[in-house]
């Protein structure tokens, strides 16, 4: 099973140097997540962290060819912002 059998995949919400972070909606539920797409040498790098209140659950994470994509929840702020206004 791969991300396109779970998931349609509707654009991207942001690029960076790794990779890029794509809007995802569940093919069954209907719900919006955010997909963040990494090359998989990348992926070696990442430390999955789930379940704690001050970060994104990540709930499927699958993995193809070239890439890893882990389906995280969809964010309704940029996460910059709410660092900077903290400041």
């Amino acid at each position: 099973m791969n991300l396109h059998d779970l998931y349609s995949v509707r654009g991207v919400l942001g690029t960076g140097s790794f990779g890029q972070v794509r809007h995802v909606v569940n093919r069954i539920t209907g719900k919006s997540y955010a997909c963040k797409c990494v090359t998989r040498r990348e992926s070696q790098n990442h430390k999955l962290v789930c379940d704690h209140s001050s970060i994104l659950t990540v709930h499927e994470v699958f993995k193809d060819v070239t890439e890893t994509h882990m389906v995280m929840d969809m964010c309704e702020t940029d996460l910059f912002d709410v660092d900077r206004k903290s400041l």
